[in-house]
């Protein structure tokens, strides 16, 4: 006979179960966990965790301003992205009206915005890295 889920959790006659560590509390045959009892797993604490990294500071105490710089960026770039698109569909569209050639100048023109967005980006990529490296370089 197969056991069934709950068979399986629980140890034969109040003994530890095979698979928990040597000196692990013997749980009651019923199944029940005392949820406040500690985990003797939490025990074992490395040493990296035991004592604070003294030369480690966090990101906020080094520069609280530099998170609030990069979103901006961010924002920055994807809204030109978008942008740009936009008044490539735009411009397609309007061209679209003024010569009747409904859908080409629009699909054209989002093919020029797109374009020209990733351009853009690609280009705003590698100033920030030629900046990023003279600053590196400046140190």
């Amino acid at each position: 006979m197969n056991p069934t889920p709950d068979e399986s959790d629980l140890s034969s006659a109040g003994q530890p179960r095979r698979d928990e560590p040597e000196g692990a509390p013997v749980r009651p045959a019923t199944g029940a966990h005392d949820p406040f009892a500690p985990d003797p797993r939490l025990q074992v604490i490395p040493e990296v965790l035991r004592e604070p990294d003294v030369n480690r500071t966090p990101s906020a105490e080094r520069d609280p301003s530099g998170s609030l710089v990069s979103a901006g960026r961010a924002w920055a770039t994807a809204f030109d992205f978008i942008f740009t698109i936009g008044a490539g569909a735009l411009l397609g569209w309007l061209l679209d009206q003024w010569q009747s050639t409904s859908p080409w100048g629009l699909l054209g023109g989002l093919t020029l915005g797109f374009t020209t967005a990733l351009m853009r980006i690609i280009r705003a990529t590698l100033a920030e890295e030629k900046r990023e490296a003279a600053r590196r370089k400046t140190r």
